[in-house]
């Protein structure tokens, strides 16, 4: 899965252009702010690091950013996880992906991404609260559309895995979720969709936002 520090920046990268998004499409309507602990917490991240109990990964896993309407009671806030997906499964035939195949029979290799377990399973439980959490992943890799919106849901993880089972994909060795992302409108969305639904923007318009904006991730190294 690349690097961490890689993957740290592509983060990043989607973080800005999010703040670009709010900017240009909802400035005068939704009020969006990045509230994640690399901004809250800087100061505390090396102490909280490896620190397991639930209080502390509730913090390390704050989502990223925090969006509100304007002065309306009727509409829900949100929030977002932001996430990037440079490489997948290098091969169809991989054992994990047949364990996964057990619950998706036709699964594709391109359907699935690699999440922090820790930082999945923190969104599954704010949503099961009733806390509009979502993720907005860019997957570089996908069939059928780049930017994705997936509504956090444990029957999403086909499969969940620690150090010792990585030597099927390249990661850092953390555990992770291998999160299905086949869009089904329900749980997994065009990124440029779901926006329209959540905050009325053209469809079309986001759409080609988003495609403008891929070259960004380019120049990360």
């Amino acid at each position: 899965m690349g690097s961490f520090n890689s993957r740290i920046k592509y983060d990043q990268v989607f973080k800005e252009i999010a703040e670009d998004f709010f900017s240009e499409f909802l400035s005068n309507r939704v009020f969006f702010r990045q509230v994640g602990v690399e901004n809250s917490l800087k100061d505390v991240h090396r102490h909280i690091r490896y620190k397991r109990d639930k209080t502390t990964e509730f913090i390390r896993y704050t989502p990223d950013g925090f969006a509100c309407w304007h002065e309306s009671q009727n509409k829900p806030s949100y929030l977002i996880e932001f996430k990037s997906a440079m490489t997948g499964f290098k091969y169809n035939n991989a054992r994990p992906l047949e364990q996964m195949r057990k619950k998706v029979p036709d699964l594709d290799k391109a359907e699935i991404v690699n999440i922090e377990l820790g930082s999945f399973g923190n969104l599954v439980s704010l949503r099961k609260q009733g806390i509009m959490a979502v993720i907005w992943i860019y997957v570089r890799f996908h069939r059928e559309n780049k930017w994705l919106a997936i509504v956090p849901d444990e029957s999403l993880n086909l499969l969940s895995y620690g150090r010792q089972n990585m030597r099927q994909t390249q990661g850092s060795g953390t555990p992770i979720a291998n999160v299905f992302v086949r869009i089904d409108n329900k749980k997994v969305f065009e990124l440029s969709e779901w926006i329209q639904r959540s905050f009325g923007c053209d469809k079309q318009k986001v759409g080609e936002f988003l495609q403008r904006q891929e070259k960004r991730f380019g120049g990360v190294r």
